[in-house]
């Protein structure tokens, strides 16, 4: 199974690259316009509002990684605007998952009660994506 679309949600360029590599060198997704990225909540809430009302044919992902470090509104912010969001205008969003440097137990629970799918800790390895997309993919 493949990942028909991701959203990296993160404003460190860096890690948005490794990511993307890591999801492509482990066949995740067919090619790389299949991995969107934002450098920031408001930005990604801006592509999944923008995709949908365009009907963009990479949109919604199936699979969204949310940093919780960003200026402005943080990963935390992001997933209290999505969930209503997604439920607002239906949806087709498979797994909403923290992807972070932060081990911290309360990060964790935090992303739980908000209603993230999981915590991933950074960065994003071979198996880790493989597994997403086995699970998520289509």
């Amino acid at each position: 199974m493949k990942l028909r679309s991701v959203l990296l949600v993160d404003d460190n360029p860096f890690d948005n690259e490794i990511h993307t590599l890591t999801l492509l060198r482990a066949g995740a997704v067919e090619s790389a316009d299949q991995i969107h990225v934002a450098l920031s909540g408001e930005a990604a809430l801006t592509l999944l509002a923008e995709g949908l009302r365009d009907g963009m044919p990479h949109h919604p992902p199936r699979l969204v990684l949310v940093d919780i470090n960003m200026p402005g509104m943080n990963g935390f912010e992001f997933m209290e605007k999505l969930a209503p969001w997604i439920k607002a205008n239906d949806v087709d969003t498979a797994a909403v998952f923290m992807l972070s440097s932060s081990v911290r137990q309360s990060d964790r629970e935090r992303a739980t009660a908000l209603g993230f799918t999981g915590y991933i800790t950074k960065p994003l390895t071979r198996d880790m994506a493989l597994e997403l997309a086995n699970r998520w993919g289509t």
